[in-house]
């Protein structure tokens, strides 16, 4: 396709909302890792829904550079309520063996600035990438910390997919990537397949293992006690090791 965006036109995108309201459905995910790439069409679906007086609540997916304060304003306006940004890794090292070419800087002002306006912030990031080792893993879940963002839902961190067809999965070599269980399909397997450079299968499952308990932490602080997700964590951790030195947990379920 020549590396070019199509997009259905903002009148096909209010036409199909309101086909969905006239059916009692309120709920939508644009998932679109590019949602605000063209910046004149996200705006004229945000005035569509804001000139029919659509009560209705938009979850999406974009970049921190792809939006701005008018932006955000706008969307606040128009119905969304969350929106998830692409981070991978808080580690420039890493960012730059994955070509992703992110302002730490930029990152943090754009979340604050989502944030203030009511919406709510997920950050998406990976751990078992190029070049990232278990201290800059646990880096970046500090950096979502600070960011006052939930680890929970898109923002608890996922393990590094490998893909076929893409040059990590066909050239792992070159990425520092040894793997031990070469099945189909290897990227729908929930355990540690693969060894980095810096990064051995234990120090991925210890990081698999902390972003689940973050997560726990997270969605129980918000709804109490939530004897769901304490049953759904506990039988997660059917391993006494998945325990690491955590007094927040006590604290916050008894």
């Amino acid at each position: 396709f020549q590396r070019t965006i199509r997009y259905h036109s903002p009148q096909r995108v209010l036409e199909d909302i309101g086909t969905c309201i006239r059916n009692n459905i309120r709920n939508f995910f644009f998932c679109d890792p590019n949602f605000t790439f063209d910046k004149k069409r996200t705006m004229e679906i945000m005035d569509g829904i804001i000139k029919k007086r659509w009560e209705i609540n938009i979850w999406c997916e974009t970049r921190v550079d792809l939006v701005d304060i008018d932006m955000l304003a706008k969307m606040a306006k128009g119905g969304v309520k969350w929106i998830a940004y692409g981070l991978e890794s808080a580690d420039k090292k890493v960012l730059k063996a994955i070509n992703k070419k992110i302002d730490l800087e930029q990152f943090r002002k754009i979340v604050k600035m989502t944030q203030d306006l009511g919406i709510e912030a997920e950050v998406f990031t990976i751990y078992g990438l190029p070049k990232q080792t278990y201290g800059s893993a646990c880096q970046t879940l500090e950096f979502i910390k600070d960011l006052k963002v939930k680890m929970r839902g898109n923002s608890q961190g996922q393990q590094l997919s490998l893909y076929f067809g893409t040059d990590i999965y066909d050239n792992p070599e070159k990425f520092g990537i040894h793997i031990i269980n070469k099945q189909r399909p290897l990227f729908l397997s929930p355990a540690a397949t693969f060894e980095t450079e810096y990064m051995n299968r234990q120090d991925i499952s210890g990081i698999r293992r902390r972003c689940e308990l973050e997560s726990f932490l997270d969605t129980v602080e918000a709804d109490k006690v939530n004897l769901n997700e304490l049953e759904n964590y506990v039988m997660t951790c059917y391993s006494i090791d998945y325990f690491y030195p955590q007094p927040n947990l006590l604290k916050i379920v008894f």
